[in-house]
C-alpha cells in the first residue's frame, strides 16, 4: 500500500512536469470590453485563427480532404499543410472571424460596427518564433502594427488575429451577454486553450475565465462583488493547478509537521514571502527582461529541490519562518507573472483584484496544509515505519522532479538571453 501511495504521488506531478507558467498566450482567446462614448461599447477579440474554423473542423472526417475559407491547401513530403489565402479587402473575411460571436442586451442582438482586424504570423520568419504577451496593451499594440501590414500566405496554425469592432447603443451599465456558436472540436493533445473575458467599461475591471476551445455564454453585469469572488477563485485554482507551488507547500509541511508551532511559523513566513512578491510583480517592480521569468522559474525548481534535500538529510528542523519567507518572495513572482496579465488595465481596481486573488492563493494553500497534516497523522496511526517512509518518499519524489524541472527550465533560461525584448 505505501510503495502505491508514494508511487502515485511521484505520478501526479511528474505528468506535470515542465508546463509550470509558461502558456503561449497565442493559444488563449481574449475578448476586452471598452467603454466607446457615452452609449457605445468597444470589443477587443484576439484569438488564434485556429479557433474561427472550428465549425469546418468539428465536421471533418478522418483522413478527409479539409476545405474551408480563405484557406489553401499545400502537401509537404505528402504531408497537408494549410495556409490563409485571399482576404482580399478584408471585409468578408471580417465577417468570417465575428461569424460565431453574437453580443446582446436584455435578448436584443447587437451588429458590430467599425471593424478592424490585425494578422500576425507568430512564426515570424522561421527561425524564431514570436510569442507575443497577454492583455488589453499588448492587443491594442498589436492591432496598432499589423493593420495595415497582414503577412503574405502565413501557415493557419502560427496566425493569431487581433479584431476591434464598436457595438452601438450599448452602455457602460448594460448586461452585456457574449455567446459563442462554435461547434466543439477536437484538440491537438498537448494544445492549453483558455478564453479571458475582461469588462473595463468602469472602475473595477470584470475578469472571467474559461478552460477550453469553446466556451459557456457569459453576461457581463457591472457586479463588483462578483469580480472580486472571481479573483478569489482563481487564486484558489491556480495554487492548485501549479503543481510547482503545490509540490513546495507539501514538501512544507512534510518538513515542518512534526511540531505544529514550527509549522505555523514556517507556512506565515511562506505567505508573507509570497504576498510581498505578488503584489511587486502585478504593480511592475520587477526587471522587464527576457531573463527574469525563466529565472524564477528555474529558482522555484530549485526551492523545491532545496526543502526535499532538507527532509531526506533529517535537517529539515533548521528550516523555519526566515527560509520559509525566503522562498515564499520567488514563489510570490511565480504567482504574479499569471495575475499580471489578467490585470493589465485594472487600472485603480487593481489593489482590490489582487487582493481578492491573494486570499484565493491563501485558502488553496491552507486546503493543501490541512490535507497533507491529516494524511501523515492517520500515517501516524498506522506506525512510525509507514509515517517516516512515507515523508522520505514524498521528499524522494520531490528531488526526481524538481530536478527534472530545473534542467528543462535551465534551457528555458539559457534560450531567453537570446530575445532581444521582453516576452
Amino acid at each position: 500500500m505505501m510503495k502505491t501511495l508514494i508511487a502515485f504521488v511521484f505520478v501526479l506531478f511528474w505528468g506535470a512536469a515542465g508546463q509550470a507558467h509558461f502558456i503561449v498566450d497565442s493559444q488563449n482567446r481574449e475578448i476586452h470590453v471598452l467603454e466607446s462614448g457615452a452609449d457605445d461599447t468597444r470589443v477587443i477579440l484576439r484569438f488564434p485563427l485556429t479557433l474561427a474554423y472550428a465549425n469546418e473542423l468539428s465536421q471533418r472526417a478522418p483522413n478527409a480532404e479539409f476545405t474551408a475559407p480563405f484557406m489553401q491547401q499545400e502537401l509537404v513530403r505528402g504531408r497537408p499543410y494549410y495556409r490563409l489565402d485571399n482576404i482580399g479587402n478584408g471585409v468578408g473575411f471580417a465577417q468570417f472571424l465575428l461569424r460565431d460571436y453574437r453580443f446582446s442586451i436584455n435578448g436584443n442582438p447587437l451588429t458590430p460596427e467599425h471593424i478592424e482586424f490585425a494578422v500576425l504570423d507568430t512564426h515570424g520568419d522561421g527561425e524564431k518564433p514570436v510569442q507575443p504577451a497577454g492583455g488589453l496593451v499588448a492587443s491594442l499594440d498589436l492591432l496598432a502594427r499589423h493593420a495595415s501590414n497582414p503577412p503574405e500566405h502565413p501557415y493557419i496554425s502560427d496566425v493569431l488575429v487581433v479584431v476591434s469592432f464598436t457595438l452601438k447603443n450599448a452602455a457602460a451599465n448594460d448586461p452585456l451577454k457574449i455567446d459563442l456558436l462554435a461547434a466543439p472540436f477536437p484538440i491537438p493533445e498537448g494544445t492549453v486553450f483558455e478564453t479571458r473575458i475582461t469588462d473595463h467599461r468602469d472602475d473595477t475591471p470584470k475578469l472571467l475565465t474559461q478552460a477550453g476551445a469553446t466556451m459557456e455564454p457569459v453576461t457581463l453585469t457591472g457586479s463588483t462583488l462578483a469580480s472580486f469572488v472571481h479573483f478569489v477563485k482563481q487564486g484558489v485554482v491556480h495554487i492548485l493547478m501549479g503543481f510547482d507551488h503545490v509540490l513546495f507547500v507539501l514538501c512544507l509541511v512534510v518538513a515542518a509537521a512534526a511540531s505544529l508551532r514550527r509549522l505555523a511559523w514556517a507556512v506565515t513566513g511562506f505567505t508573507l514571502g509570497h504576498s510581498v512578491t505578488l503584489a511587486a510583480g502585478v504593480f511592475g517592480f520587477v526587471p522587464q527582461g527576457a531573463w527574469f521569468i525563466p529565472l524564477v522559474e528555474l529558482l522555484v525548481a530549485a526551492s523545491i529541490l532545496l526543502m526535499g534535500v532538507l527532509i531526506l538529510a533529517r535537517r529539515s528542523g533548521q528550516q523555519g519562518f526566515w527560509l520559509a519567507l525566503a522562498i515564499g518572495l520567488l514563489h510570490g513572482f511565480g504567482f504574479s507573472f499569471m495575475l499580471s496579465g489578467m490585470l493589465d488595465g485594472a487600472g485603480s481596481a487593481l489593489i482590490a483584484a489582487l487582493a481578492g486573488f491573494n486570499i484565493g492563493v491563501e485558502l488553496g494553500q491552507l486546503a493543501i496544509v490541512i490535507a497533507v497534516v491529516i494524511i501523515l497523522w492517520l500515517a501516524s496511526l498506522v506506525s512510525g515505519f509507514v509515517h517516516t517512509t512515507l515523508r522520505y518518499g514524498i521528499a524522494a519524489a520531490a528531488c526526481v522532479i524538481a530536478v527534472t524541472m530545473m534542467v528543462e527550465r535551465y534551457d528555458i533560461l539559457r534560450a531567453s538571453f537570446e530575445q532581444t525584448e521582453p516576452l
